[in-house]
């Protein structure tokens, strides 16, 4: 069983021909091997695979056998969110995908973003935030949780939304346009300890109106 295991890790994860890198963050939730799995078993396969860990809080051992051709990549020094979009400028790949630690993707979410990418020209996201100060300062009781797209309903357990939505930052994972990543550091960031997220959407919107 285990060399079996090792026979899809090194069929699904080193592709030449695929045209995005995938960077999965771990910090200290722990679902990298549903994680792995649901990424390397995507209806279209991704370019290379790159974990990215700050700290030791996962134990990543076992998974280090058992996906010999997934990229690891561990910092002592906890970079925060930013590291990981350092990481992106060394793709090599058209796109790249940044997920979160508790982010598991559907089997054709790779796909259909790939092309949502291109034909919209826009960074694709699991979840996103919609800004609206005027409507919160006109009514201090509003419902906040109406500009949390993709945050799931009450009765869910998971993230969804049942269709599109432009927002104004994505989050919880990125999949854009490699090229992008040159806009992205053109504005040095107003702090490196977050908002990731509002910098990459800020950057795109004004310089590539993505």
């Amino acid at each position: 069983m285990l060399s079996n295991i090792f026979s899809v890790a090194k069929k699904q994860t080193d592709n030449a021909d695929g045209n995005v890198t995938v960077i999965l963050t771990v910090w200290k939730r722990n679902y990298l091997e549903e994680q792995i799995e649901a990424i390397i078993n995507q209806t279209v396969r991704p370019y290379q695979v790159w974990i990215y860990q700050c700290g030791d809080f996962v134990n990543t051992k076992k998974l280090r056998r058992i996906f010999p051709n997934i990229q690891w990549i561990n910092s002592s020094i906890n970079l925060k969110y930013f590291g990981r979009f350092s990481l992106a400028v060394y793709a090599k790949s058209d796109y790249v995908w940044i997920l979160d630690d508790d982010v598991i993707p559907s089997r054709s979410w790779l796909s259909e973003s790939e092309k949502m990418c291109n034909m919209m020209n826009a960074i694709i996201s699991s979840t996103g935030r919609i800004i609206s100060y005027n409507d919160v300062k006109k009514d201090d009781t509003i419902d906040l949780r109406r500009y949390l797209i993709g945050d799931g309903h009450d009765e869910m357990v998971c993230n969804f939304n049942d269709k599109q939505r432009v927002v104004d930052f994505g989050c919880n994972s990125w999949l854009f346009k490699k090229e992008w990543m040159n806009l992205f550091w053109k504005i040095p960031p107003y702090t490196l300890d977050n908002a990731e997220d509002i910098h990459l959407s800020a950057t795109c919107k004004i310089f590539n109106d993505a």
